[in-house]
């Protein structure tokens, strides 16, 4: 197969491979080839972003996608009404939304009493890495950060390159 000429060693491959591989095989190929210009379309994340929030997936992704639309009142149209929770804060986000559709404080005041909730981590061999971080190089740091700028552009709060 095409996945094992490029990755002889599949499905035992690096982080930064199994990123290329998705990005270029399982991923654009399969969607994006009979759009036009491969290179020139957002990468994996931002794709299935576009599908899962877009009204028209197919439109958007079809349509030269650049800095000004992802920041223009028309791209917010063609989203869906969604509430971006972020993880890091998530019981008071999710508390703050709550009270905002209705709920009342007694109600849900046990979700800022609770704690964070963290899947265990796995042991032995192939261990989760302390920190994303880790799993990066440059480079592909770089790779992600070109693939994703819609992605960083629409949460600059996780662009870490441009803190």
């Amino acid at each position: 197969s095409e996945v094992k000429k490029a990755y002889p060693n599949f499905p035992d491959i690096s982080f930064a491979n199994y990123v290329r591989m998705m990005d270029s095989f399982f991923f654009r190929k399969k969607t994006l080839m009979e759009l036009g210009n491969i290179e020139n379309y957002p990468g994996w994340q931002t794709t299935r972003f576009i599908w899962f929030y877009f009204k028209r997936p197919l439109e958007c992704l079809s349509s030269p996608l650049s800095e000004k639309y992802f920041g223009s009142e028309k791209c917010q149209e063609d989203m869906f009404p969604v509430r971006f929770l972020k993880t890091e804060n998530l019981n008071q986000d999710l508390y703050d939304f709550l009270i905002e559709v209705g709920y009342k404080q007694n109600e849900i005041k046990f979700i800022l009493e609770r704690k964070k909730v963290l899947p265990p981590s796995p042991t032995g061999e192939g261990s989760r890495k302390a920190k994303w971080e880790e799993y990066y190089t440059p480079e592909l740091k770089n790779f992600v950060r070109k693939r994703e700028k819609f992605l960083f552009f629409l949460f600059p709060d996780y662009d870490v390159q441009k803190k």
